[in-house]
């Protein structure tokens, strides 16, 4: 295994238990919220915050090796000869693919948080006044957005981490037939 699926692994890995420690604390911060103590879910914010900055840190590390592994060996698909290499090329294509949605839809939301009006929530699109025409079909681009963006930072963790088990069956199986590989 190369060490730029240990460093996906360990990047993955943080940002998971970073959002374990966060559930309970937004959790509890919700309950506190309603009595009008906002401090716990603040907290718990920020540290979902953390975890996904990580997971954005693990975003740009998997599309640089991703770029930098076809400028060496070529596109994915071109030296696949056996099933671990297939195997391989389809779970690094599939990890570099969520990894550029993310990054794509990371950049998209920022661009529209630095556009937002003053009358629109922070988090651009998830505001529920009613408009119409152009801006209505801008809203729900937003929301796809989000969407986009929520569903691809959990999926790269889980990428990641599948490639990872993968890899480490294959060495292991490697190591007692006592191919090289």
């Amino acid at each position: 295994m190369t060490n730029s699926i240990w460093v996906e692994t360990l990047l993955a890995v943080v940002s998971v238990g970073i959002w374990i420690v966060a559930l309970p604390i937004i959790i509890f911060g919700t309950f506190t919220a309603l009595g009008g103590d906002t401090s716990i879910l603040d907290i718990g914010t920020i540290i979902v915050v953390a975890g996904f900055l990580i997971i954005t840190l693990l975003a740009v590390y998997a599309v640089v090796s991703a770029i930098l592994e076809i400028r060496h060996q070529g596109l994915f698909f071109d030296q696949t000869h056996d099933i671990a290499s297939i195997a391989h090329a389809g779970i690094q294509f599939l990890k570099t693919l969520i990894a550029g949605v993310l990054l794509i839809s990371l950049f998209i939301w920022i661009i529209s948080a630095l556009t937002a009006t003053a009358t629109s929530t922070a988090i651009p699109g998830l505001s529920n006044t009613s408009v119409s025409g152009s801006a209505s079909a801008l809203r729900m681009v937003f929301r796809w957005n989000l969407s986009l963006l929520a569903a691809s930072g959990f999926l790269l963790p889980v990428t990641v981490l599948i490639h990872t088990f993968g890899a480490l069956v294959l060495t292991i199986f490697r190591t007692v037939i006592g191919t090289d590989g």
